[in-house]
This record gives structure tokens, sequence and C-alpha cells, in this order.
């Protein structure tokens, strides 16, 4: 909350954020703190992107987790390369309003990331999938400095690749970020 406080009062761009908990009920409220947060972040001009959540394999809470599924923030998924849905991935329910739920996919499985010692490793989460959509949200932003993070939010889902059924859906979201389609 405080590196939010930070973004805000620093107007960032974009604020990515590959961290978050699992919910224990599909219904489970935005956790009021972030959704704070993120507004101010908003209210600057910033977008707010964060990872999903990993608990897609749990049969009991497989929902996305805090803080994605704040209003604030854009919840993203990961796929893996062949554009399947990856099994850890958080998602829905279904229940879960336009802004609460999974808005979009991304890169997330083997991804080669940095490690701590200078290192690199391969490494699978939506924590690995956020940043490619904050990276995405940047370069629009660059592109369309007059636009709001609600424009930016909107234009990467209309510009992804829809995957599973037609239209967004708890898994996918609207599709598969396509940044040059975004760009």
């Amino acid at each position: 909350l405080a590196g939010m406080n930070w973004a805000a009062t620093n107007k960032m761009d974009v604020v990515s954020m590959s961290l978050g908990s699992n919910v224990s009920t599909p219904d489970a409220p935005c956790v009021v703190a972030y959704q704070r947060a993120a507004e101010l972040i908003v209210q600057q001009g910033g977008i707010v992107i964060a990872a999903a959540g990993n608990n897609g394999r749990s049969t009991t809470n497989p929902w996305v987790g805090q803080p994605a599924r704040c209003s604030g923030f854009m919840a993203v998924a990961a796929v893996d390369r062949n554009r399947s849905l990856a099994d850890f991935s958080s998602r829905g329910p279904d229940t879960l309003t336009e802004f609460r739920g999974i808005e979009i996919s991304a890169p997330g499985v083997s991804v080669q990331s940095t490690w701590p010692g200078g290192d690199y490793r391969s490494l699978s989460g939506t924590s690995m999938a956020c940043p490619h959509v904050a990276g995405a949200a940047a370069l629009v932003k660059e592109i369309h400095s007059d636009w709001s993070p609600e424009q930016i939010r909107r234009h990467l889902k209309a510009t992804a690749s829809d995957l599973g059924v037609p239209g967004s859906d708890p898994g996918f979201g609207a599709g598969l970020l396509d940044c040059r389609s975004a760009v």
C-alpha cells in the first residue's frame, strides 16, 4: 500500500503488481485499502495492472485473488505457449463484474525472469503474465499520452486475440494480449 501511495504521489503512468492473496469465497469483497490506493493512482492518470493469482488448480477456491479482484486493478491471467489457460491461473467466478474479474491474458508459463544474485530463471505464474500487460500499457500511454487509464484498459482488451468462448470469459478475459495490435 505504501508503494501504491508512492506511485500515486509520483504520478506513475503504469503500476504493475505481481503479488496477491487467495480468497476463500467466490463473492469475497475487494479489500477497501487496495481499492482506495488504486483509485488514487487512477485519479493521477495511472493504470494499475495486477496478477490474478495462481490458485486455479484449487477445487475449493480457484477465484481471482486480492488485489486483482478490486475494480481499480486490471486482472491478468496466464496462458502457455499453446494459448491454453495455465492450469494454475486463478479465474472467475463468472459472477464478478467486468472490472473485478479476469480482463486479459498474457504469457505466464516458462517465462525467463530475473532472479536474485544476477541470475535468470524460467518461472511460471500470473506474476509473469502481469508485466507483459503493464509493458503494453506503457507503450500505449507513450503513443496516446492524453488517454485515461480507462481508455488504455479498454483498448488493450479491444485489441486482444479472443480465446476460449467468444467474447470475454472468466478464464481468459477479453483474450490474449496483442501488443502489436494495441500499438
